[in-house]
């Protein structure tokens, strides 16, 4: 079973916090397994720069919105300090019996910040 990542209106990160909705294709069913992912935000080094969400795609439903799970990144101190650089929307997949994760999905975004301080003259 697929996940989408779905671009919300912008696709450019301009504050510390980023929103996305994930889309679950199918519903699952016998023949059909959940699948269970996590995501971050990362530089193209591959540092993790927001928090990390462990998400379930389980949904039986066959309504389509019910399938839809919205969740909102928060970028680190790290990630603040980010500015005019593509960073990526990683999806990862456990490997079967190891502790290891491999990419599954990601998605570059644009970091563009207009930063301005209170004594600025």
């Amino acid at each position: 079973m697929e996940v989408e990542i779905i671009r919300n209106s912008t696709s450019t990160i301009t504050s510390g916090q980023l929103a996305v909705t994930f889309y679950q294709q199918k519903p699952v069913t016998d023949k059909v397994q959940p699948r269970r992912l996590k995501a971050g935000i990362y530089t193209p080094i591959g540092e993790l720069i927001s928090d990390l969400h462990e998400l379930t795609f389980d949904s039986p439903s066959e309504n389509p919105r019910e399938r839809e799970f919205p969740v909102r990144f928060i970028l680190t101190s790290q990630g603040n300090n980010i500015n005019n650089q593509e960073v990526l929307l990683r999806l990862e997949e456990k490997l079967t019996n190891t502790s290891h994760f491999t990419e599954y999905k990601s998605v570059s975004y644009p970091i563009r910040r207009s930063f301005t301080g209170d004594f600025d003259f």
